[in-house]
């Protein structure tokens, strides 16, 4: 448990504070933090009626004590949900010294099988509290230090941390299909054919479309708080024109004029502040909340940054460039664009697999 210390008129002294069967106990006056801990350990260990090692949930509850000065209380909080869910909620409550391995182990597979994202935070959070164990009570385990981190090797084309690094062009029309609300199907026809990040997306206002094409020249970012701010671009090669395409065109066309759209407001406003909002950008939570509807709803993973790949991929499949295609998106290589944003097709494998086919089939009867 912690060691604390304080001031008084003689100078500078210690205390512990102590948690034994779910009761707390606090002792002053010590004179180093040595003399405390000891002090402590003494003490635990009288309470515990000779009981060397403390229960699980005796650890979490000093583990979370000490967290409680160290971190922001939303960062507490994320702590404390993990722990009541997959920690006190999947493992018995049993001395600290009577966790084996096959116990931990078929703990760490439950968590592992779970929906939950953070797996690896849980296996760290369980680490630390062994290591408070430790620290504080002197009761080593080392059989939790066996448990290896979680790693996805699931099978999938363009699988990424965050999800599906690019959407085919039948991808993106199965999830264009799913979308009714016109406002949110010119978002998406955007952001597909024209690449643009979400940032320069958010920051395209009346005065950046022309009647045929659309001027990337700033961007929005959040501020810390609350608000936001127009930034420029994320590099010099940012900032560039992408001419639209007729049927796109015509869409935008409809969009800036069923709503009014001027100079100055943006072209994917906050629709929920009425008429106010369209001087002030949609909400990256509010864009990020109705792609992952339509992610569940169609089965495909996918972000905002996939279209951008996704309008990559398909360009190179219809024969550009990766220099062409690095300027149409605004990068400052090309390298950038052939090792990360140009993505293996399956027609592209079995073409390459036919014209092997077609030249080597005959040479090995």
């Amino acid at each position: 448990m912690p060691v604390y210390p304080y001031m008084t008129k003689a100078g500078r002294r210690y205390l512990f504070k102590a948690s034994v069967r779910n009761r707390q106990y606090l002792r002053r006056g010590f004179r180093t933090r040595k003399e405390a801990a000891e002090a402590e350990a003494s003490f635990v260990l009288a309470s515990r009626g000779g009981e060397r090692a403390p229960r699980l949930s005796e650890v979490v509850s000093g583990f979370l004590e000490v967290q409680a000065g160290q971190v922001k209380a939303s960062s507490y909080r994320a702590i404390e949900g993990r722990i009541r869910n997959y920690v006190l909620g999947r493992l018995p409550d049993l001395p600290m010294d009577r966790y084996d391995y096959r116990m931990l182990s078929r703990w760490w597979k439950g968590v592992q099988e779970s929906p939950l994202k953070g797996k690896n935070a849980v296996l760290s959070l369980l680490k630390a509290i062994f290591r408070h164990g430790e620290v504080y009570y002197g009761v080593r385990n080392g059989e939790v230090g066996k448990l290896l981190p979680f790693k996805d090797f699931s099978v999938g084309e363009g699988e990424g941390k965050e999800g599906r690094k690019y959407l085919t062009f039948e991808e993106f029309r199965k999830v264009y299909s799913l979308e009714e609300d016109p406002y949110w199907r010119l978002y998406l026809l955007v952001s597909f054919f024209t690449g643009m990040r979400i940032s320069e997306v958010r920051g395209l206002q009346g005065k950046c479309y022309d009647g045929t094409s659309l001027r990337v020249f700033q961007q929005v970012q959040s501020k810390a708080g609350r608000g936001y701010e127009l930034t420029t671009p994320k590099t010099r090669s940012s900032v560039r024109t992408c001419q639209l395409p007729a049927f796109l065109r015509e869409k935008v066309d409809v969009h800036v004029r069923e709503h009014s759209l001027d100079g100055d407001c943006f072209l994917f406003y906050a629709r929920s502040r009425g008429r106010k909002g369209r001087r002030i950008p949609v909400s990256e939570s509010t864009v990020n909340r109705e792609l992952r509807r339509l992610s569940e709803e169609s089965g495909i993973r996918f972000t905002s940054h996939s279209f951008r790949h996704g309008e990559a991929t398909l360009l190179a499949e219809e024969g550009l460039s990766a220099e062409e295609i690095g300027r149409y998106l605004g990068h400052s290589s090309q390298e950038i664009t052939r090792a990360t944003y140009i993505h293996e097709t399956k027609e592209e494998r079995e073409r390459i697999a036919s014209l092997l086919e077609e030249r080597f089939g005959g040479e090995f009867p």
